[in-house]
């Protein structure tokens, strides 16, 4: 008994159900199409997004409860389980910050990533009506066919969005590893080079 009430704490202290930052899906981003969405796209692995969270977490606060009614709406997306998503904002690096009302993303954030700085970036964005236009998800074939969301605009297929998260973590084993195939490449297109240009 004892057991099973740690194993039942343990559970609900990982989770986090006071959160303002709503956790966007392929499945329900259709909820971006009323206001104003700040969206942070994300890898798990990333220790940027790790240092951003609590920042974040304060900013959805901050228009949750001190801006009621002002229509802005904070989430994130995990842009490894979601690459069609990314693919669509043309996501580059982690975390990405950016703006998104209906179909048009509005600005790109750049800057320090304090909760000062992005609360005064919302604001100044939040009466703007310009922005990019985003294409739809659901694209289809030249045959009529639905396109999957993962080939949507060149997204990355998961198996490429896998190895890209294996080949930026720290990792020093998988560092070394990859420094190896470097110079064993180098040292083989070196090696080719050599004895393309002696004489025989």
């Amino acid at each position: 008994m004892l057991a099973r009430t740690l194993l039942l704490t343990a559970c609900v202290q990982g989770l986090d159900l006071t959160s303002n930052v709503v956790e966007l899906t392929t499945t329900n981003f259709h909820k971006t199409s009323e206001g104003l969405w700040l969206l942070e796209f994300y890898a798990p692995w990333c220790g940027h997004c790790k240092k951003l969270a609590p920042t974040y977490e304060r900013v959805a606060t901050y228009f949750a409860e001190a801006k009621s009614g002002s229509g802005v709406h904070v989430a994130k997306i995990d842009a490894t389980e979601h690459p069609g998503l990314a693919g669509r904002f043309d996501v580059k690096g982690y975390p990405t910050l950016l703006l998104y009302r209906g179909d048009r993303k509005v600005a790109d954030f750049s800057g320090p990533r304090t909760y000062e700085n992005i609360v005064q970036w919302v604001e100044k964005h939040q009466d703007s009506t310009g922005g990019t236009e985003i294409p739809k998800a659901k694209a289809t074939s030249r045959s009529g066919a639905p396109v999957q969301p993962a080939l949507v605009r060149g997204a990355a297929p998961p198996i490429k969005a896998r190895l890209l998260s294996l080949m930026t973590e720290s990792n020093p084993v998988t560092i070394g590893l990859y420094a190896m195939a470097g110079a064993g490449f180098c040292c083989l297109s070196l090696l080719g080079f050599i004895c393309a240009v002696s004489p025989r």
